[in-house]
């Protein structure tokens, strides 16, 4: 398949980092996204050692001028893949989850991925290529305790995946939902989870590549789960 750009969001930390890492070294050129300037820096400069080049655009994705400008970034570059990955945990109590938090969760996990792929898609459409890619969690498939808010992002992402999925076929657009276990980042491993029985973050970076740069001609992943070997 065509490497050209690959935009991933909230790739200055976690699995966002390493899908940068894994994508470079594989040779796609990067377009970071993320809220931390120092890590964006240090994360490009990781990058662009594999002689590819390297976009840093830092913005918080619940805010709708970040999104647009980065679509715009994002069309302008012609991306080949869209990585939405991006995202904010909460997890307590529904009635005591502050509404800045609520509204910032439900931005980050389902408006940005919906907005992003609305800007990309008739570019990917019209040349009837490109990839988009929503990063999930096992949590859209079964509901858990304390995390109202976050699995209603997640099974509406979900929807959205498998919805979408359905009419980009029949343009020559993949779709694919990835469906995380626990895994060894900052956002995951703050809620008191054990680092030593989640996922590393490079491992599961190398199989979304592997799935994105999959190539067949009759086949093809529409969806990827990915768990804990370790329990």
């Amino acid at each position: 398949m065509r490497k050209g750009y690959v935009l991933i969001t909230g790739s200055t930390s976690g699995l966002g980092e390493e899908l940068a890492k894994v994508f470079a070294a594989s040779g796609w050129n990067i377009i970071l996204q993320g809220r931390n300037r120092a890590r964006a820096e240090r994360i490009a400069k990781k990058v662009i050692e594999n002689k590819v080049k390297c976009h840093t655009y830092l913005g918080d994705l619940s805010e709708k001028e970040v999104l647009s400008e980065l679509a715009q970034l994002a069309i302008y570059l012609k991306i080949d893949c869209l990585i939405n990955n991006a995202a904010e945990y909460y997890q307590g109590e529904f009635e005591e989850q502050p509404k800045e938090g609520l509204e910032r969760m439900l931005g980050t996990n389902l408006i940005a991925p919906v907005e992003l792929s609305r800007e990309v898609y008739p570019m990917f459409a019209e040349r009837r290529s490109g990839t988009i890619v929503n990063i999930n969690s096992i949590d859209a498939r079964a509901p858990k305790k304390y995390c109202a808010a976050y699995c209603a992002a997640k099974f509406g992402l979900r929807g959205f995946t498998d919805a979408l999925r359905l009419e980009a076929k029949t343009l020559g657009v993949r779709v694919v939902g990835v469906y995380l276990g626990g895994m060894n980042t900052p956002m995951y491993c703050a809620t008191g989870k054990d680092p030593s029985k989640c996922m590393k973050p490079a491992e599961v970076a190398k199989k979304i590549l592997l799935t994105v740069e999959d190539s067949d001609e009759s086949a093809a992943i529409d969806e990827l789960t990915i768990n804990r070997q370790v329990y």
